[in-house]
């Protein structure tokens, strides 16, 4: 079914986004909706769980950064994005053969400025640990 038509607009999209958007491309608004609508809940009651704090915690990934030649696994930060939250990583420990391991930071919904804020306090401490 490639390529796909959008208004009078050929997208050309490649195959492995097509096998991960595919179950969707043809999904109707009432189910666009609905998920809209979750997705909503699921930013409120992240909000309340983050109340009071400046950032919550999270491992950043599964281990060490991967090479450069690969961005790892986006595992970790799926639901973050999904919640259209914000989320920064510090790195913030290094492995033996030295990788940087990282923390995230996540916040609520439209706190983006304070999150960065508050992740430069933790790479400031993170510095001053080497």
């Amino acid at each position: 079914d490639l390529p796909r038509f959008y208004g009078r607009r050929m997208l050309r999209l490649l195959p492995e986004l097509v096998a991960l958007l595919g179950p969707y491309l043809d999904s109707d608004t009432a189910r666009y909706a609905a998920a809209r609508r979750r997705r909503q809940t699921y930013q409120a009651r992240f909000d309340e769980l983050a109340a009071g704090y400046d950032a919550v915690l999270l491992p950043a990934a599964t281990g060490a950064a991967p090479p450069v030649t690969n961005t790892g696994d986006a595992v970790m930060n799926r639901i973050w994005t999904a919640l259209h939250v914000p989320a920064i990583t510090v790195p913030f420990w290094r492995t033996a053969d030295g990788m940087p391991l990282g923390l995230q930071l996540v916040a609520p919904l439209g706190t983006d400025r304070a999150l960065i804020e508050t992740a430069q306090w933790f790479h400031e401490r993170a510095a001053t640990r080497k």
